[in-house]
């Protein structure tokens, strides 16, 4: 059904005559004719998808490295949701989707860790706990464009393993005179069935002889989205021995013990703790303006003030329900073949438990910056300063009621699952879970996280045109970098009701959880969901309809009440799990540029050298263990009670340098055909966060004394990577090119955890270890996790591309343009941490997040005034974490994401000189995201959201 509709779609946009593609790399271009009479010259404008393609490639031709760039077509006229959702089309580039829309970059397999992303050339702060920029905080309207530089050279900013971007807002002077664009649309959502409004505006204008000019932009969107989703978390194994029968997909008896390495071992079923239905509704709002002055003081000297300024705002309300896989009770189990408990029956007797929960995020983002560049004879000075801020406030709530209503399963009336024949469980309880009336105060988590971004970047560059020999010139400059990141960390204080002490009116003991107490809660707070359509593209019978929060004050009220603290639920700032990093850095670079001829055939290329000195300075509040014991409560089960010192402020220093040389060479073998080579050696910084002094400390249970957080002396990741590509220009535009690139990476960086059979205790000053004995004898690890530098991998690869135009064929037919493009991946990592877990398939040796295979088909018509496109995205399964969560035991089981490809297109019909109106479709075959764990059969999560149509109206003067 899915391959029949991408086939349908896409043979009907080759049978439009009039409809043509507003492709992501198409920009505005200026094609001018010019007839020389005595005293006059007659230009011809021309704008439009073919002339931007070309404009595009005449870029990436006369590029001294190795680029692919995309631009608008016209002011204000971006043809995407955001810039990322533009960048995909670009060989090698993928994104990641937040709840469908296009938010980060991968680029040759490499993540957005990976990615320098600027903004005219400077680093904007970002809104999150790492350095990567979520492209949705950028109107696409107030972007003329962007660049990816593949292969670096001495001047292109350090930190790009994967590949440099940069973003570009328009610039008056570089179009003199009186511009102004605005655009009135409507976004429609069919999974929440919504209309959500978005409207922008630009204008433009120059003074003083086109020697001062004025740019002003505007942006404002609101969009209302639905996600539908079910996850699986906390993964675990129970002995066959704990189930009341166990048998094979064939009906044999499952044994309860097994041979491993010659030894009798107890026989063990994999599956999911929890399984969570959840329906989601999302209210974004996007506010975005920007404002370019620019003053040529003469023909030499040129200043420019560029600022930005965007107010991000997304809310998400989930509600759903989420069944407790890990509660004893097993009866009647069917195993597969690889261990997995996929059908059977649970008496347990418990409560099944509510989702609901807000997720939100509200993020305020500013940039100014000050360029001046100069020509004097025969060298060309630029200067640049700017600062930049990013503010977030960053919100989780969660609240699981139970519901219990006296049915709750039984060894004759048990809870009902099967995973065998759908990709979703199928799973029947005797709980009513839609009646308010059974609802019951269980666990409660809200935390929030207050994010600071600071940054100050001053650059100054020199150019000396030489020109003797080969020497053409010399490009050098220096750059200093100030950046400094504060996490603050807020939550509501945690308690040990669920350890059951003996007194459980002792509310003092109450944190997120009241867990066995089955306090009741009133009914008038609850409601059902009235959507029937939850997860309507799977089959198979599961909670489709559930419980919601209807009133959230009278949630908080009702808890309020029950727990005695009228300010519930206040957060307390969390000193361990804050961090502040302040990051400086200083760079300074040479680089020669060349050309010249041999052989007959010209040639060109540059060689440099890069040199970064980096400072790192991370604060916090640690504290010290003064004790273990090991308590037993009422049924057996062995508990901690750790004991700390207050928190003390602590302060991490590391620096380090690095040495980065790079060549790239180009050779126009005849005037079709041009040959590169490149080489270079490039480094990625550690995320931000990840070299702070945060720690989590997990201390209730002897299964699960854990520990984790940043690493202050963490070092960046290296690689050596080489090029070498041929590219093919036909006169008439088209081109077509192949790329074969390998990457060496030296040192890289990867989550390890650790097992302290002797953790750390703090006795008379000093540190100690200490042994704590278990009832079976064993002693008491503690897991430590956090990141760590290792060896890396390699990966090599190969790009295809190719944009072709039909303009030979006879009428409307020479409309019609094809563009594609695919990447291919081998990547190894025998350095990576080795899986060995019972029952569970270890990864191969590829590097995480890369897929082997990419690729994406563009069709395009342009005639007259109609335009249209229809594209293919598609990426092959992916590893994404070698080692992903399991309950209880630490970390462990890999986790996948399976093949995904999008279909999109977008139509456009220009009524006069001055007015366009134009219809896009974003995921027309409602393609879902599915994520697995080792093996197919062990479902992460799979997720909806739905097909987005958008009705607009453009007008240009």
């Amino acid at each position: 059904m899915k391959k029949s509709k991408i086939s349908l779609a896409l043979l009907a946009a080759l049978q439009l005559p009039a409809y043509a593609i507003a492709q992501e790399e198409t920009s505005e271009t200026q094609a001018v004719t010019s007839v020389q009479a005595e005293e006059e010259l007659e230009v011809i404008e021309v704008t439009g998808i073919r002339s931007s393609l070309t404009e595009a490639l005449g870029n990436k031709r006369n590029a001294a490295n190795i680029i692919d760039s995309i631009a608008a077509e016209d002011i204000g006229k971006f043809p995407d949701q955001n810039v990322a959702e533009s960048l995909q089309r670009i060989s090698g580039v993928a994104i990641s989707r937040e709840n469908g829309e296009g938010s980060k970059l991968t680029i040759r397999g490499f993540g957005p860790k990976f990615n320098v992303v600027q903004l005219n050339e400077r680093t904007l702060a970002t809104t999150d706990a790492s350095r990567s920029l979520d492209f949705q905080l950028l109107p696409s309207e107030l972007i003329s464009g962007a660049e990816v530089s593949k292969t670096p050279m001495a001047k292109t900013p350090e930190g790009s393993m994967g590949a440099y971007v940069n973003i570009k807002t328009a610039r008056p002077l570089n179009k003199p005179g009186f511009q102004a664009a605005g655009s009135i649309k409507s976004k429609y959502n069919d999974l929440s069935d919504e209309y959500s409004p978005k409207f922008s505006g630009i204008i433009s204008n120059t003074f003083l002889d086109d020697r001062f000019g004025v740019l002003l932009g505007f942006s404002h969107e609101e969009s209302t989205n639905r996600i539908d989703l079910v996850e699986t978390k906390r993964w675990d194994q129970v002995k066959v021995s704990d189930i009341d029968g166990a048998h094979d997909e064939r009906g044999e008896v499952v044994p309860e013990t097994k041979i491993v390495d010659g030894e009798e071992v107890n026989n063990k079923l994999w599956f999911p703790g929890r399984y969570q239905f959840t329906l989601a509704e999302e209210e974004r709002e996007r506010t975005g303006a920007n404002a370019t002055l620019e003053f040529a003081q003469s023909d030499d000297i040129t200043h420019r003030i560029d600022f930005l300024y965007s107010d991000f705002s997304r809310q998400e309300n989930k509600q759903g329900m989420q069944v407790p896989m890990q509660v004893k009770g097993w009866q009647n189990v069917i195993a597969s073949d690889a261990g997995t408990a996929i059908a059977g029956e649970k008496n347990h007797g418990k409560p099944l438990d509510g989702q609901f929960g807000i997720r939100g995020t509200d993020s305020e983002t500013q940039a100014i910056g000050y360029n001046l560049l100069a020509y004097m004879d025969d060298f060309t000075f630029n200067f640049d300063v700017s600062y930049s801020t990013a503010d977030a406030n960053i919100g989780q709530e969660d609240l699981v009621p139970h519901y219990s209503d006296g049915t709750n399963s039984t060894p004759d009336n048990p809870d009902v699952f099967d995973m065998r024949d759908n990709d979703i469980i199928t799973y029947t309880t005797p709980i009513d879970y839609t009646d308010p009336a059974n609802a019951r105060a269980h666990f409660n988590n809200l935390v929030h996280q207050e994010l600071e971004d600071e940054i100050t970047e001053v650059q100054f560059d020199v150019s000396y045109n030489i020109d003797s020999g080969v020497l053409v010139s010399i490009d050098t400059g220096v750059s200093y970098f100030d950046r400094e990141k504060i996490v603050d960390d807020y939550r509501i204080p945690q308690g040990t009701a669920c350890r059951d002490k003996p007194d459980p009116s002792d509310k003092t003991t109450w944190g997120p959880a009241i867990c066995g107490k089955e306090f009741d809660l009133p009914d008038e707070i609850f409601a059902v969901n009235t959507t029937s359509d939850y997860l309507s593209e799977e089959s198979g019978t599961f909670p489709r309809q559930f419980m919601i929060v209807a009133d959230l004050d009278a949630y908080h009220a009702a808890m309020a009440e029950l727990r005695g603290q009228p300010d519930w639920p206040r957060q307390d700032y969390d000193e361990t799990r804050s961090t502040s990093v302040e990051e400086t850095r200083t760079s300074i670079y040479a680089q020669a540029n060349l050309a010249g001829e041999v052989g007959g055939l010209s040639w060109s290329g540059n060689v440099g050298l890069r040199y970064v000195d980096t400072e790192t300075t991370s604060r916090g509040h640690g504290k010290n263990r003064l004790s273990i014991e090991v308590e037993v409560d009422e049924e057996g089960k062995e508990l901690l009670n750790v004991m700390y010192s207050e928190p003390g402020q602590i302060k991490r220093e590391n620096s380090y340098d690095n040495v980065l040389p790079s060549a790239n060479f180009k050779l126009d073998i005849n005037d079709n055909l041009v040959a590169r080579l490149s080489g270079a050696q490039v480094i990625s910084l550690p995320a931000i966060t990840d070299i702070g002094t945060d720690r989590k400390y997990t201390d209730s249970r002897v299964d699960n004394f854990a520990q984790s957080g940043g690493n202050p002396f963490l070092n960046p990741y290296e690689a050596t990577q080489f090029d070498f590509t041929l590219e093919y220009y036909q006169d008439n535009g088209s081109a077509y090119a192949v790329n074969f690139f390998t990457k060496d990476i030296d040192t890289f960086i990867s989550k390890k955890t650790t097992s302290d059979p002797t953790p750390d205790i703090y006795v008379n000053g000093g540190l100690e270890d200490s042994t704590v004995t278990l009832a079976d004898g064993s002693n008491l690890s503690e897991l430590i996790t956090q990141k760590e530098n290792r060896n890396g991998g390699k990966i090599n690869g190969v790009e295809l591309a190719a944009l072709h135009y039909f303009d030979y064929l006879p009428g409307f037919l020479s409309g019609f343009g094809i563009q594609a493009n695919a990447t291919f991946l081998d990547s190894e990592d025998d350095n990576s941490e080795t899986i060995e877990l019972d029952g569970i398939k270890a990864p191969s040796s590829g590097l995480e997040g890369f897929s082997e295979t990419s690729y994406n088909i563009i069709a395009f018509y342009e005639k007259d005034a109609f335009q249209g496109r229809i594209a293919y995205n598609w990426r092959d399964d992916f590893l994404k974490l070698r080692n992903g969560t399991r309950y209880q035991h630490g970390e462990g089981i890999p986790e996948h994401v399976k093949a995904y490809g999008q279909l999109d297109a977008s139509v456009s019909y220009k009524i006069s000189e001055h007015f366009q109106v134009s219809l896009a479709a974003i995921n027309l075959t409602d393609e879902k995201t599915h994520e697995y764990l080792d093996i197919e059969e062990r479902l992460g999560r799979i997720q909806y959201t739905g097909t987005r149509y958008t009705l607009g109206l453009r007008a240009k003067f």
